[in-house]
């Protein structure tokens, strides 16, 4: 990889702020502040196709599990592409600021979003619309703009991180407002910038702007609280 980005054919005409490999391994999008969506052969350092769908600076990309279509942040909308031809498949409209953040269902039927509007939604990708706005009985204070959004490798949770420092994680298949699992203060006083899961529910990762990576005790397949939950590893 760093022979190959080190071509200076793969660049942008911004800072790139988001990248994805294909299920392959074989490709690589890349998400910049030109606007711009770039998919490159990694096997040569060949761009094989730039989207050019946003008029604003794309903020955050993701790829389906099945290779089939991107997801890309276009301010209020999200857009979701071919990765193939490039052509467009929706346009997800809802969020009342830019979008901020993107993450495809494993099964590739839903896709969940944040956005500066301190929301974090689900949409369903069959019907094209909205499907929950998971945070909605948060109070105001509560809330802040979100910088990432995480499915669980099962598919049933759903992880935010914010800049209040907090990371949320709900079950979306459980009774409408009950579906929040969990929320902690994983960075205090600082913005939380990413949540990953580990190779199950067990691990959760978060890392912040106080320059530390945690590790966290994570929670069972449904979301129920595991032992030692809450405290770093």
């Amino acid at each position: 990889v760093e022979r190959v980005l080190g071509i200076a054919r793969m660049r942008h005409g911004g800072n790139v702020v988001s990248v994805a490999f294909s299920l392959d391994g074989n490709k690589l999008a890349t998400a910049s502040q030109d606007s711009t969506v770039k998919i490159w052969d990694l096997g040569n350092g060949r761009e094989l196709r730039t989207y050019r769908g946003s008029k604003d600076p794309v903020r955050s990309m993701a790829w389906s599990k099945d290779g089939k279509y991107i997801a890309s942040t276009a301010g209020l909308e999200i857009h979701i592409w071919e990765a193939e031809t490039g052509k467009i498949k929706s346009i997800l409209k809802g969020h009342e600021k830019a979008v901020s953040a993107v993450a495809f269902h494993p099964e590739g039927k839903l896709l969940a979003s944040g956005s500066d509007d301190k929301s974090v939604r689900l949409w369903d990708l069959e019907k094209d619309e909205m499907k929950y706005n998971l945070n909605a009985d948060f109070a105001n204070q509560a809330k802040s703009q979100i910088y990432s959004v995480a499915f669980s490798p099962n598919g049933n949770l759903v992880a935010s991180s914010n800049g209040n420092g907090q990371m949320h994680i709900w079950n979306h298949l459980r009774e409408k407002g009950k579906m929040l699992v969990t929320g902690l203060d994983a960075h205090p006083s600082h913005t939380a910038y990413q949540i990953l899961f580990g190779k199950d529910t067990s691990i959760i990762f978060t890392c912040g702007s106080d320059n530390k990576a945690k590790q966290w005790v994570g929670l069972a397949a449904d979301g129920e609280t595991l032992p030692g939950h809450g405290r770093p590893t």
